[in-house]
């Protein structure tokens, strides 16, 4: 019997877990540069489907201006589509916020000789990206389409530097506006009525001082400083930990004013440049399940359906940590790299009320696949195998 082939739409986490043989040669080619794009950091930020789309053809690429030059503050959006002839013809690409540069047009076009006269079937995603981060860096004066660009990137490289970084510059602010929506402040001010009311509620009062007053100190801080305190007061040992995931778990929407501030600062904190991002590692976490929910991911190792931790989850870096209290389980995850424009694994040892934990946070909502679940006589442990798709 032939496995059908799947067409698309399709979601990345779908390409990345079917079998070789259902996929077509577009989709097979497509997982391979996926896998590769993985490891390139030079400039390629992020890598996805163009607004969560199930359209596998057209992705969203974000690079980073390269240092020394009039783009190097910014980063840039392209919007990159393959046509069903790919990789025969050459993917359309094109930026899509406006950029002073010879070699690209005030609707995005781009004129590098890749994309043009010098494509190939064998050029990659990669290559492709990087050829157009260097094209920020060396012009071709000589094949331009904006005169001016051209012109004044020659004969009077000062004017054009000005230019170009004064568009660079607007860029920057335009994308630092969605930051600023966020006013940390008030969710500061809205967290700390929100735990004074809860430590009244369950007599916890001097755990709710201990938390309010660790917030009333960020108050008025850098996001970053903000974020990294909020991650510690998340890692201690009070209710705010088993609450909020409580909430998350259940849906409780008469909770969402006193927990809804705290999840969204965290979720700011996961995408913010000074967060240290984790992935294509194994990571570990002890637990103790029922048999009820031992048997419910044996019955997931088989069906090979993706699932979701709805709250946030932690884990350890430390295998031999993670071993050491007394559960009955033990997850062995692999962090896998598919989602290209957003974080959702990220070190937080540093800022954390315990750090020889090695702990990495997974943010609520991660998708993952059971691979296996396995019964250690010996040891009176269970091993779960995970895929989290981070």
């Amino acid at each position: 019997m032939v496995t059908p082939r799947p067409s698309l739409p399709m979601t990345v986490t779908e390409l990345l877990a079917a079998p070789k043989n259902s996929l077509s040669y577009f989709l097979l080619r497509l997982r391979k540069e996926l896998r590769v794009l993985e490891d390139l950091k030079q400039g390629i930020l992020s890598f996805s489907p163009f607004d969560g789309s199930t359209d596998l053809r057209r992705w969203k690429a974000e690079i980073q201006g390269p240092r020394n030059t009039p783009y190097e503050n910014g980063v840039f959006i392209l919007d990159y589509y393959m046509c069903s002839k790919y990789p025969c013809d050459a993917p359309k690409i094109r930026f899509v916020m406006q950029i002073f540069h010879p070699n690209i047009s005030s609707k995005g076009e781009i004129c590098v000789d890749i994309l043009q006269d010098n494509w190939s079937p064998a050029s990659s995603m990669g290559t492709i990206l990087l050829s157009i981060i260097s094209l920020l860096s060396d012009p071709n004066t000589d094949n331009f389409i904006v005169p001016e660009a051209a012109y004044l990137y020659k004969k009077n490289y000062q004017e054009y530097d000005r230019i170009a970084r004064e568009w660079t510059k607007r860029l920057v602010v335009a994308r630092s506006d969605a930051v600023e929506k966020l006013n940390i402040d008030n969710e500061l001010q809205s967290l700390i009525i929100a735990l004074e009311e809860e430590g009244i509620t369950h007599g916890k009062c001097t755990q709710s001082e201990i938390l309010v007053n660790g917030l009333r100190t960020l108050i008025g801080k850098a996001p970053d400083e903000v974020g990294q305190g909020c991650l510690r007061l998340y890692s201690m040992d009070t209710f705010l930990y088993p609450q909020l995931n409580q909430f998350l778990r259940e849906g409780n929407f008469r909770k969402i004013n006193t927990h809804g501030p705290f999840v969204q600062l965290l979720f700011f904190y996961f995408n913010h440049p000074s967060s240290i991002k984790v992935h294509s590692i194994e990571v570990y976490r002890g637990m103790n399940l029922s048999s009820m929910m031992i048997h419910a991911y044996e019955k997931a190792a088989k069906c090979q359906i993706s699932f979701r931790w709805t709250d946030f989850s932690s884990t350890s870096k430390n295998r031999e940590f993670a071993e050491f209290f007394d559960t009955n389980t033990l997850f062995i995850i692999q962090l896998k790299k598919i989602y290209f424009s957003e974080t959702r694994a990220i070190d937080i040892s540093i800022c954390s009320q315990f750090p020889e934990e090695e702990e990495v946070l997974l943010k609520a909502g991660v998708e993952f696949t059971v691979e296996s679940v396995r019964y250690d006589d010996k040891k009176k442990k269970h091993y779960v195998y995970l895929n989290v798709y981070v």
